[in-house]
């Protein structure tokens, strides 16, 4: 049967499940007040239950009647309802009888708990002692600080991850990422809203938590090295916004992953000094990727000319230092310094060997050989030397 919180819904339903019992029959009410343990304060919105036998837990389903708690003259915390037994030998007859009766509460952000309640007296308005509740689960309105670069102005789009502690029990922390924005006409903002732990978090009864909150982008780091930014920040419970007091510093962290395209032509020149595309030409180009077991490792892209002599290649390299036109996935200690000849800031370079085959009866091995070519040139495209060979 479906239990009411409502009045006469209780009343219909004690007399359904009492109808075939003997003895007698007494109600009583019973009010009171739902409490913060560490400051008093009362809580709304706890649900209250009463059993006539000590149940299991606060969430039993033996309760009689089930109410929850509100704010009454002023006073938070309030609750009252009215109860029903079945008793053979009342304490007073039929004018009356005195029972124990277990309130068991449950709060969304306290633990539970079930109380005694002895001496409840029927037909009386009975008054029990406040039932008090631990905190189980606090929250901050928001946290909110900002990312700046080494001029000081705000770097949207960074991402920043706040991690709440392991909680007891629990396989890893909890992580909550964002990304920096303009927020009240202020860039590089970041903005956690409604932060939530739990008491198993914190030993300290006013829920004081430490927070890690980290810069966790692949491209931006801290401002003397490229790894992640990471603060730990002490929160209060609160419904204000708390203000993290200095920016995070960062600069964008060298790119490591690089692409380029290659192309050219191969062509002969006619008795008459005219230039004329081959097709079908084979164009190989190669590099070495350095590998930490086994020395270096080529990497090959292979084309073929089509009917203008033309060829492209695209190609792509990882390379941990950058700037410079070395092996491919150098893993030199250092960044260089600076960029090398005709390479742009950011950018890396990359020496390329290139090897021709033969078509229309025409060898173009001899226009072979190594270059240096750039990722992001001007004009989108590196561009190597025309292979000329003389009409056979």
């Amino acid at each position: 049967m479906r239990r009411s919180t409502g009045y006469a819904a209780l009343l219909i339903g004690v007399a359904v499940v009492l109808s075939g019992c003997g003895g007698h029959f007494y109600r009583a009410t019973v009010q009171g007040f739902v409490v913060d343990d560490d400051g008093g304060q009362g809580l709304n919105g706890a649900t209250v239950r009463i059993f006539t036998k000590e149940p299991g837990s606060a969430q039993d389903e033996s309760y009689v009647v089930q109410t929850s708690t509100f704010t009454q003259g002023g006073n938070a915390g309030y609750y009252s309802t009215a109860v029903v037994w079945n008793n053979w030998f009342g304490s007073f007859g039929r004018e009356g009888d005195t029972t124990t009766i277990w309130i068991g509460v449950e709060h969304p952000d306290y633990g539970s708990t079930v109380v005694e309640a002895s001496g409840i007296l029927s037909n009386e308005s009975n008054i029990v002692a406040a039932v008090r509740l631990d905190r189980a689960t606090f929250s901050l309105a928001a946290l909110q600080g900002r990312v700046v670069d080494g001029n000081g102005s705000g770097v949207n789009g960074v991402r920043v991850v706040l991690d709440l502690p392991v909680v007891s029990g629990a396989d890893q922390a909890v992580d909550r990422v964002t990304q920096t924005a303009t927020i009240d006409a202020t860039p590089g903002t970041f903005r956690f809203t409604d932060v939530r732990w739990s008491g198993a978090n914190t030993t300290s009864p006013s829920g004081e938590l430490a927070i890690l909150v980290r810069v966790d982008d692949p491209e931006w780091g801290a401002s003397e090295a490229p790894f992640a930014i990471e603060r730990s920040i002490a929160v209060v419970p609160s419904p204000q916004t708390r203000i993290v007091p200095e920016p995070f510093t960062v600069a964008r962290r060298p790119r490591t992953e690089f692409s380029t395209v290659v192309t050219g032509r191969t062509l002969v020149r006619t008795p008459e000094g005219n230039l004329i595309g081959v097709q079908g030409v084979r164009v190989q180009l190669s590099f070495d990727v350095l590998i930490d077991v086994g020395g270096p490792r080529e990497e090959t892209f292979v084309d073929f000319t089509d009917a203008n002599g033309n060829w492209v290649i695209a190609l792509s390299w990882t390379d941990r230092a950058p700037g410079d036109y070395g092996d491919a996935d150098e893993r030199a200690d250092a960044v260089p310094q600076g960029a090398g000849p005709g390479i742009a800031p950011g950018e890396d370079g990359l020496s390329v060997a290139v090897s021709f085959g033969s078509a229309g009866g025409v060898d173009f091995a001899a226009g072979g050989g190594s270059w240096d070519i750039v990722s992001n040139p001007r004009g989108g495209a590196n561009r190597l030397p025309d292979n000329v060979r003389p009409s056979p």
